[in-house]
């Protein structure tokens, strides 16, 4: 008897905990920095931190973070899934990028300040809507697009259907080839209305614009050829998210652009985090090979 009352104190005790994980997990979780944190953030490395806009065109009200100056590379950067423009806060922070490039990152449709909670599952409209950012910027000066994770297919997505918007891509751990794309079968059931409430927002938001991903990428298969701009692919070898045949897939697909594909031994799939030195590196590389009167990135 007693050891029946143990296993049902310890079975209630865990069920309690349980709940107290999901209500945090589904309540409380916020995948965004807000912009008081944001400001704090800048203010202890004593920089000046980026500025929040918004560009409303083709029914989307788009929100962007920028940080600009008079010259140098233009620099858009796209996050992953889920995500927010803060994803590559330390590109901000970054005091050759602050002196050498204008800085944009944006929340893609259904993230952070961006139709957020509304997920979209189309990559051209997800590239439609950041298009009146790059019409904004200068064209005399290098426009490069940086994708992670789901932002690497919607930079190639840009670079198809605007290639006179879009001078460079970089896409890192990018997903290209539909073959490869596959989703856990229990995450189907959680995109139906009646158990979409267990997911908090921004995870909702993934699992609905991630599942028909694979039908998204063969759409964009007949499109390959329209990319022009030079592009960087990067990849790790040990990316448990993103398989290093999607990188082979677009290796294959850039028949009219030049490009440099880089593997990464041992790297996971969070290479703008642990290795943000090599995607600076990839910038200046793209932007000396668009225009080399541009500076190189240093070599030490």
């Amino acid at each position: 008897m007693k050891l029946k009352r143990f296993f049902t104190y310890f079975f209630r005790i865990a069920l309690l905990l349980l709940l107290i994980l999901w209500v945090v997990f589904r309540f409380f979780l916020n995948m965004q920095k807000d912009d008081a944190e944001v400001a704090k953030y800048f203010e202890e490395l004593q920089m000046e931190a980026p500025s929040s806009h918004f560009v409303e065109e083709n029914g989307y009200r788009l929100h962007y973070k920028a940080l600009e100056r008079s010259g140098g590379l233009q620099l858009v950067f796209v996050h992953g899934s889920p995500g927010s423009w803060d994803a590559f806060l330390n590109f901000f922070a970054d005091s050759l990028l602050r002196n050498q490039a204008s800085l944009y990152s944006v929340d893609r449709l259904g993230y952070g300040r961006t139709e957020a909670g509304q997920p979209e599952s189309s990559l051209h409209k997800q590239a439609e809507a950041i298009l009146p950012l790059l019409q904004k910027l200068d064209p005399a000066r290098p426009r490069i697009l940086v994708g992670h994770s789901m932002g690497g297919p919607i930079v190639f997505r840009l670079a198809m259907d605007y290639p006179q918007w879009v001078d460079g891509v970089v896409s890192v751990a990018g997903l290209t080839d539909p073959k490869l794309e596959s989703r856990p079968a229990i995450l189907y059931p959680l995109r139906s209305k009646a158990l979409r409430w267990l997911l908090p927002p921004d995870m909702d938001v993934c699992n609905r614009e991630i599942l028909p991903l694979k039908g998204e990428l063969e759409f964009m298969k007949p499109l390959w050829k329209n990319i022009q701009a030079s592009c960087y692919i990067m990849q790790g070898d040990a990316d448990m998210l993103v398989a290093e045949g999607h990188a082979d897939f677009a290796e294959q697909q850039l028949v009219n652009a030049n490009f440099t594909s880089l593997r990464l031994a041992g790297e996971n799939h969070f290479t703008i985090w642990t290795r943000p030195e090599l995607v600076k590196r990839a910038v200046f590389c793209l932007a000396e090979e668009i225009d080399t009167a541009y500076t190189k990135f240093p070599s030490h």
